[in-house]
């Protein structure tokens, strides 16, 4: 590491090259399983959908040719009803965020393991909460 522990550019393509490699085999393991699976023909599971929100964030953040290729492998693996039944379940999810937000507060979780959780700041889960208290003392 450098001295202010950013990577450098050689440990950055190191770490870039490794997260190539596991993903590849993670592609390679997927199309092995779902070859050997009948019943497997839709990407829409939940470990494929937890790999395409980890990564995204990253790709995006780099932006240029690698998010272009992450977006091409999408649009490889998904078919245009999967991509409809995604965005439909995103918009599902942020509408149930507050809710559920509000449930895990219930149960005794503290914001900002919510927040963390969720992938939200901690200061939108307490924007949340004090919105859900005022609409309550609403006559």
């Amino acid at each position: 590491m450098s001295t202010n522990d950013q990577p450098d550019d050689a440990e950055q393509r190191l770490a870039d090259a490794v997260l190539a490699a596991v993903e590849q085999y993670q592609r390679d393991r997927r199309a092995e399983q779902a070859a050997t699976d009948t019943d497997h023909d839709d990407p829409l599971t939940r470990d494929y959908l937890r790999w395409m929100a980890n990564r995204h964030p990253r790709y995006s953040r780099k932006g240029g040719a690698e998010f272009g290729r992450f977006l091409d492998q999408l649009a490889a693996d998904l078919t245009l009803d999967d991509v409809r039944v995604i965005r439909l379940a995103a918009e599902a999810a942020a509408a149930a965020t507050p809710r559920a937000i509000r449930a895990a507060r219930a149960r005794g979780m503290e914001p900002p393991q919510i927040a963390a959780e969720l992938g939200l700041t901690p200061s939108r889960v307490y924007q949340v909460l004090r919105d859900q208290a005022a609409e309550n003392d609403q006559p």
